[in-house]
């Protein structure tokens, strides 16, 4: 008994997690760090709008820092309730063009360590692996944003608070794909 007990046990492990390879275009981090650097030093936080590629990189593409509840030199929130706006708008605008265009989606978040570097906390570190079990396919990445030492940081896992590279590629679409950005950025206004 011991021994199927075990091999149950093992039938519902966590799938493993995947750190698949991240496309951020710089345009996004100048302005986050634009958006958020009058903050002075009140950390910030937000949704990443991506999708998926054909070579299977996330990209993100539009960054969204919805209002905090809570802000401070050490710690941001905002509701919970953007990220089902976000999915909702995503849905939404999936519905039009062709099953080969990508689908727009929640890609990963975003926050701010101003004047204190980048690298995840071990709020960061929860918080990734929350939203990470919370995405079926657990596609999701983390950027850091230092506004006023100007640095930027792409994290691929939360397994490796200290191991990032900064935001780099270009994003290309199709017309469709950008329609269906236009759609999402037009249900959050």
């Amino acid at each position: 008994r011991k021994v199927q007990r075990k091999r149950t046990e093992k039938s519902f492990s966590a799938p493993k997690s995947v750190d698949y390879p991240s496309i951020v275009p710089e345009s996004l981090i100048r302005q986050a760090a634009a958006f958020t650097a009058p903050r002075g030093r009140l950390e910030m936080g937000g949704l990443l709008i991506g999708h998926v590629d054909q070579s299977g990189n996330n990209v993100a593409v539009a960054g969204l820092f919805p209002e905090q509840l809570k802000e401070s030199p050490g710690y941001c929130e905002f509701d919970g309730m953007y990220t089902a706006l976000v999915a909702a708008a995503c849905d939404a605008a999936n519905q039009i063009g062709d099953e080969k265009t990508p689908k727009v989606r929640v890609i990963g978040w975003i926050h701010t360590h101003p004047d204190i570097g980048i690298f995840l906390s071990g709020i960061d570190v929860r918080t990734f692996q929350s939203l990470r079990d919370a995405t079926p396919d657990r596609r999701l990445m983390a950027v850091v944003v230092d506004p006023l030492r100007e640095e930027n940081g792409v994290f691929l896992t939360e397994k490796k608070p200290n191991s990032h590279s900064p935001a780099s590629g270009e994003v290309e679409m199709s017309s469709d794909l950008e329609s269906r950005y236009h759609i999402v950025l037009d249900k959050l206004e």
